[in-house]
């Protein structure tokens, strides 16, 4: 008989860490609806979750040093999602979530505050274009605003540490060269671009320090048959 291996990580104290568990207790739906023209189509999934999470392993640093700990956890929110596809090329993403990451058990300095770099407020808007016809048909430009709120930088709450709200824009722009050539059916040159104004600020957690992710562009052809 072949006996599963587990992976082994040591606290400070030499001792095994107890295996994650959890319950989840989740809602959803999906909501469609029609315009007044039949490609016209709106979606929308709100979500709601409470979730009780055992076990889990984080760094600690509220002691004065670096510890790998378990923790327990309650994550209550809701998400909301919505898309809608016009029939004159218009297309629009938006999204919101709301997130409450307690901690139930760590420490006495941590119990009751809000787990680290966990924001309660994150939202995000897409919006697109596709020319339809003309010259510029199979030309698709897009844009949107990411927006990450405020959180802790550490579990004990640490005011100097704390991570300032966010706000980041994307973009992209692409052509289909089908709509040139037919013979170039399935073929698409797309530019896209993140964190277009190159906002780059602090991010701590937990006793370490990052940055967030300056501008970003990706150049791509895709090859559909």
């Amino acid at each position: 008989m072949v006996r599963p291996r587990l992976p082994v990580v040591e606290c400070r104290l030499g001792s095994i860490l107890r295996p994650l568990s959890g319950r989840c207790c989740c809602a959803t739906s999906i909501v469609k609806t029609h315009g007044p023209c039949a490609s016209t189509g709106r979606l929308s999934r709100p979500w709601v979750f409470d979730i009780d999470q055992e076990n889990a392993t984080v760094y600690e640093t509220s002691s004065g040093l670096n510890l790998l700990r378990q923790l327990d956890l309650k994550s209550r929110g809701f998400e909301l999602e919505g898309n809608a596809s016009l029939d004159n090329g218009w297309g629009f993403i938006a999204s919101y979530s709301y997130n409450d990451v307690e901690i139930t058990k760590l420490t006495s300095e941590t119990v009751g505050n809000t787990l680290n770099s966990s924001p309660y407020h994150m939202f995000s808007l897409w919006a697109d274009y596709e020319v339809q016809s003309g010259a510029l048909e199979g030309l698709g430009v897009g844009a949107g605003v990411r927006y990450v709120g405020s959180s802790f930088g550490d579990n004990v709450h640490t005011p100097v540490l704390n991570n300032q709200a966010r706000t980041f824009v994307d973009a992209s722009v692409r052509y289909d060269l089908g709509a040139v050539n037919p013979s170039f059916e399935g073929v698409r040159l797309q530019l896209n671009a993140t964190n277009l104004l190159n906002e780059v600020e602090q991010l701590y957690t937990t006793g370490f320090c990052y940055f967030d992710e300056g501008r970003k562009v990706v150049a791509s052809m895709r090859y559909r048959f």
